[in-house]
């Protein structure tokens, strides 16, 4: 189990992230606190970035340009928005 002000922080991180909406951003709809905690997410189908690396191994570069700049572009609204 993680110390209590590390569970805070990660309640409070997600908090804060629930309250951003971004295409590139998988909603976060609840936080539930108790003797084991639980997340309420998005359901986004298909697969998530470390598989597609894993199954087709190396991408083209216009890809993998195309999937940093969708990262970058998440990240900049993060920052812009706190």
């Amino acid at each position: 189990l993680l110390p209590a002000h590390a569970r805070r922080d990660f309640r409070d991180g997600l908090l804060k992230l629930s309250q951003h909406q971004h295409p590139n951003l998988i909603r976060v709809w609840d936080v539930i606190e108790g003797q084991l905690s639980y997340l309420i997410l998005e359901y986004v189908e298909g697969i998530a970035l470390a598989e597609l690396i894993r199954q087709s191994g190396r991408m083209i570069a216009n890809r993998a340009l195309r999937l940093m700049n969708q990262i970058a572009d998440t990240l900049k609204h993060l920052h812009q928005h706190g």
